[in-house]
């Protein structure tokens, strides 16, 4: 989308409307609720995912469109309203629901553009400098530095079970 502006917050707005008309026509079909998910997640969130890409859109927006799929996924699933975003998306619970939160794929989808700017086998793209704008509560450089930094960290102290074996 382009306007005269040239500014992300129209672009933004239209997101928001895509969403929610999404999940609301999604929760009038007459599908069940296991389904509803899986549409979700199979159909609504790539969908979603690409105008997040590519336009600046700030972690904080990210969290309230979150915020809102997960209150229809609880209604959808049948879960309590008190249930928190950890147990529906958590990856470590006992119960795993093959459920991917929006933030989360968020924030894999710019640290993957940083590197692939930083990494490029172009020297003209990597030595560029662009950078991936995420706001100011999340910036995906810093995300992918201090990842680096704690790669290295492990390769040079090792693991506990290194030294023993």
């Amino acid at each position: 989308m382009f306007s005269c502006s040239l500014k992300d917050t129209a672009a933004i707005q239209s997101t928001n409307q895509e969403l929610e008309a999404w999940l609301v026509a999604v929760d009038k079909s007459g599908l069940p609720g296991k389904f509803k998910a899986w549409v979700y997640q199979h159909g609504i969130l790539p969908r979603i995912l690409w105008p997040l890409l590519v336009y600046e859109v700030p972690i904080s927006t990210i969290e309230s469109f979150e915020r809102r799929v997960s209150k229809f996924l609880r209604k959808w699933l049948g879960l309590p309203r008190s249930l928190s975003i950890i147990a529906l998306y958590g990856k470590n619970n006992m119960l795993k629901l093959p459920i991917s939160s929006l933030n989360e794929e968020f924030k894999v989808s710019h640290t993957r553009e940083v590197l692939q700017y930083r990494e490029s086998s172009d020297p003209k793209v990597s030595q560029a400098g662009i950078e991936v704008r995420t706001g100011r509560k999340w910036r995906a450089a810093e995300a992918v530095d201090a990842a680096e930094s704690r790669l290295r960290h492990r390769v040079l102290v090792g693991t506990a079970g290194e030294e023993q074996a």
